[in-house]
């Protein structure tokens, strides 16, 4: 007799709670796959205000001037949030570009219901198999990003059968027990053109616990294994060809677009609960209502109800006239899941990608009557040299051995580091890269920032000289020293703002210290990219390295290290570099979080 995991069984062995079982489940229902088609430009809150301000004849009556009020409320508090359970940092600065779509819409009384259609439907719910199909989302609460979710559509072909291999991220971050916890959600589906499915894998990772459904659709049965952790359950599924796989919403409303006051019944392979779920469709009625991909839309609104059991999930869909969910509403746990362009999609996966890194100090092992006399040689001495030890791998290859830095191997998982002062003596120290000349990155200044941007150029003229006395080295301690005293510096806190965005406050953590004074070197045509490690924090009361962004500039065949925070300070014996960055054209946020996951199991000590 086949046999099914229950969600208490789900919830004992991933520690879920209900709240994230029904999430996971509106998220694998409301992911639509998005159409080729070019995405319109996004706008400011302003002109989406602008627009809600306008009365459509098309949008119930007083609708327009209630979303326009909330919107209104909500951009002049864009800080606030009703959010004490799920506490988040916005992930960068265009996660909030269009707060004001960020609003409850007021809609309309629903109707009186009418019986649900089965949607037995088996034509194709893509129209070009060729073609992959892409689409990214971001989940709010309140105003602030608790999540995103990115899908791939893509041909995948087997003999003579076209099938549609889909595969879905979804990262949801949430409270539990007074801890913020990562949840992360893969689903790799492979399925017919018209839904059917043949084969699903899915992982959950809760935290540090992990679970994983592998299924094939075999005849009449599905075979499925669920592994939690260390352990295997295999398990039968009775199967029929008309049930549809984890995407069968937004592929029977792709398929076929659902009308005002119709009902639809939709039943779906669950792969949370390995159960056979239905959700009902019930359409309401088309009004105008904001979104984030360009202007607001007239969109038909669907009310959803999930059922598994006696488990029941409700939830708001608006769809357009093509079937494209492009948002929805979890009114339970007041979550919002918004379509979203690649670019927003991928400034907040990287802010939420740092913010989960590891710890951003590690211990600096130093004998207590040996500390003082550390103290006194970073002031004194020319080189300073550490070990650094990993626990299972070789550190070697992520130290850097460039500019002032020197590198030795002792074993498989430890390396000896040498930092050395520089003066302006000719010869090259020995065991550094000589190999290291200024590239046309180095001088690229669009990647940072647009010269041409009002922040950028008043920040140029407050902190740039206005006379040249010919010496380089005076000149970046000038500017390094202004940039310092216009700027307040704080601890990095795993997150890293566009630049113009930074400049527009008063406060600056290290690696937009450097961002900035790197933009301010480049501007002046001198040669300048970012070093990043670990430096040893003076006001810990225990020793100890935290996390650090500091600037180097090319001058006389030498690169030149100086920390925007410390711009006095010329020594530097008290950090060690994994790696310098030059480009800005892609996310360092990537960059960032690979040394802070790589200091996660170092540790470093102060060599005699």
């Amino acid at each position: 007799m086949p046999q099914t995991f229950s969600n208490e069984y789900l919830v004992q062995n991933t520690r879920l709670g209900s709240f994230s079982i029904a999430m996971l489940t509106v998220l694998m229902s409301t992911m639509a796959v998005g159409c080729s088609k070019p995405q319109p430009e996004r706008r400011s809150p302003e002109e989406i205000l602008q627009e809600l301000t306008q009365v459509d004849s098309d949008s119930p009556n007083g609708e327009e001037k209630t979303i326009a009020t909330q919107a209104e409320k909500l951009l002049s508090d864009k800080a606030n949030t009703n959010n004490n359970e799920m506490k988040t940092t916005p992930a960068s600065d265009s996660a909030q570009t269009d707060n004001a779509v960020l609003v409850i819409d007021a809609v309309p009384e629903q109707r009186k219901r009418s019986l649900p259609v089965e949607d037995v439907n088996t034509s194709p719910w893509i129209f070009d198999s060729s073609r992959p199909l892409e689409t990214w989302e971001v989940i709010y609460r309140g105003n602030v990003p608790v999540g995103y979710t990115s899908k791939k559509s893509v041909p995948d072909n087997r003999g003579s059968e076209t099938l549609i291999k889909t595969d879905l991220r979804s990262v949801l971050r949430f409270a539990k027990d007074g801890k913020e916890i990562r949840q992360e959600l893969i689903i790799n589906s492979v399925e017919r053109p018209n839904g059917e499915l043949v084969s699903l894998t899915t992982k959950v990772q809760t935290g540090s616990d992990i679970r994983m459904l592998v299924a094939r659709v075999d005849g009449s049965n599905m075979e499925a294994e669920l592994i939690t952790n260390n352990n295997k359950q295999k398990n039968t599924v009775a199967w029929d060809n008309n049930l549809r796989g984890p995407f069968a919403i937004e592929q029977s409303m792709m398929r076929k677009p659902m009308k005002d006051n119709e009902s639809r019944l939709v039943k779906f392979l669950d792969p949370m609960s390995s159960r056979i779920v239905e959700t009902r469709l019930d359409a309401q009625s088309k009004y105008k209502t904001p979104v984030m991909l360009g202007k607001s839309r007239l969109m038909l609104e669907i009310k959803a109800e999930t059922r598994d059991g006696n488990v029941l999930s409700e939830s708001t869909l608006w769809s357009d006239e093509d079937g494209v969910i492009l948002k929805s509403y979890v009114q339970a746990s007041d979550l919002r899941i918004f379509r979203v362009d690649e670019d927003t999609y991928t400034d907040v996966e990287g802010g939420f990608d740092l913010s989960f890194s590891a710890k951003r100090s590690l211990p600096l092992s130093i004998k207590p009557d040996k500390l003082e006399v550390y103290r006194k040689a970073l002031e004194i001495e020319n080189l300073m040299t550490y070990r650094f030890q990993l626990r299972q791998s070789d550190p070697h290859q992520s130290l850097s051995n460039r500019s002032y830095q020197r590198k030795k191997s002792l074993d498989a998982f430890t390396s000896e580091i040498t930092v050395i002062r520089l003066t302006d003596r000719e010869e090259f120290p020995v065991g550094v890269e000589t190999n290291d000349n200024p590239t046309t990155s180095d001088l690229d200044l669009i990647s940072l920032v647009d010269p041409n941007n009002p922040i950028f150029d008043r920040v140029c003229i407050d902190i740039l000289p206005q006379a040249d006395n010919g010496d380089v080295h005076l000149k970046v301690q000038a500017i390094a020293k202004r940039l310092s005293e216009k700027y307040e510096s704080v601890g990095f806190n795993n997150e890293v703002r566009k630049l113009t965005v930074s400049l527009s406050t008063n406060r600056l953590n290290s690696v937009e210290h450097a961002m900035a004074l790197i933009a301010l070197l480049r501007k002046e045509k001198i040669p300048a990219r970012m070093a990043i490690g670990f430096a040893y924090d003076r006001s810990a009361s225990q020793p100890s390295m935290v996390f650090q962004a500091w600037v180097e500039y090319h001058h006389a065949e030498w690169w030149w290290p100086i920390d925007p925070i410390q711009p006095s300070e010329t020594r530097l014996l008290d950090r060690i570099k994994t790696k310098e960055i030059s480009s800005f054209s892609f996310d360092i946020r990537r960059e960032i979080k690979q040394v802070l996951e790589f200091g996660n199991e170092a540790t470093i000590s102060v060599q005699d």
